[in-house]
């Protein structure tokens, strides 16, 4: 058909521009052709998704950050905080569509941290140990330098870490004296967890619906590390500058990938976008958000690496794959 026939030619150019180098950090997000058949791949060897997804924490340099941070992990909340931590979990794609008694084990379980100026919560790459909600004070996101966004009281961040399995996309500063209410990396897995697992059956369903080149194995693999996000319209799924650390899939709703204010893409039901981080370097260079209401499904790209390895290795995986199935 039409179709195949264009297929065979992105992928045969595809892997051209990859082996000649030029396929460049920063391209964008772009979508990927649906498919209508399953690549067979034969894996002798598999090695689990936790064993992949463990990374280095990196440190901070500045030695005396190492003073500026204290801990309470018994401070009580008041009607104040517990409005303020409920208020952001609703606004969390995420974590918006828990029950009350989840929202109240999630703020039953926050420790209060207070951290001083010219300090950082982690760096970019560090591992993911806590989700915080910010109770006072202000705070900035950088990218290699580069500052992405200011964060105020009732703002949270850390989760897209946790929930993917992966380093920090930034590092966060603290720029006044703050206040951070924070859910330990234990407590945040169990609810994930409980969200997966409820979820199961509508994400195996989900994947069989998508015409995307995988084994069926690997998509009731998949199931089990699908996170559904629900997004309103003009909400922000990422901003520019930001590292992405998982592919997109949409199952309802449509998405505008902006720059300079203005909507270069868009991409609708059953699309996918993201994929080119896991070729890895791949910062995202354009506002990604939800024009209308928006179901999206995402998995990180450590499940990818469990599979096939990272690097050179994924890459050499990629290669052979594509071209047997060419």
């Amino acid at each position: 058909s039409l179709l195949n026939k264009y297929f065979w030619f992105k992928s045969i150019l595809f892997i051209f521009k990859i082996m000649g180098g030029e396929l460049e950090k920063g391209q964008g997000v772009r979508t990927t052709p649906k498919l209508g058949r399953s690549i067979k791949i034969n894996l002798n060897v598999r090695k689990t998704i936790d064993a992949m997804s463990q990374r280095k924490t990196l440190e901070i340099k500045d030695e005396k950050a190492k003073d500026r941070l204290s801990y309470r992990s018994t401070e009580k909340k008041n009607k104040i905080d517990t409005d303020l931590i409920s208020s952001s979990i609703d606004k969390n794609s995420f974590l918006r569509n828990l029950r009350n008694n989840e929202k109240n084990e999630i703020i039953m379980n926050m420790s209060l941290f207070h951290m001083k100026p010219h300090s950082a919560v982690y760096l970019l790459g560090s591992n993911a140990s806590y989700w915080y909600v910010i109770r006072k004070g202000d705070l900035e996101l950088y990218v290699d330098n580069k500052k992405i966004k200011t964060l105020k009281q009732g703002d949270s961040f850390g989760d897209v870490a946790l929930i993917n399995n992966c380093g920090q996309n930034g590092t966060i500063k603290v720029i006044t004296d703050c206040e951070l209410w924070g859910l330990k990396r234990e407590d945040f897995e169990k609810i994930k967890n409980n969200i997966i697992k409820s979820n199961s059956k509508e994400n195996s369903d989900f994947l069989k619906s998508l015409e995307i080149p995988i084994k069926d194995a690997i998509k009731r693999d998949m199931a089990n590390f699908l996170i559904k996000n629900i997004y309103k319209p003009n909400e922000v799924i990422s901003q520019a500058g930001e590292i992405l650390s998982c592919i997109y899939f949409i199952k309802d709703g449509e998405v505008d990938i902006m720059k300079n204010n203005v909507v270069s893409k868009r991409f609708k039901r059953k699309e996918f976008f993201g994929e080119d981080g896991l070729f890895e370097g791949y910062r995202n260079t354009a506002d990604i958000i939800a024009k209308t209401n928006c179901v999206i499904y995402t998995i990180s790209y450590e499940f990818f690496y469990g599979y096939f390895g990272k690097g050179k290795k994924f890459k050499d995986q990629f290669y052979f794959t594509l071209l047997k199935y060419i």
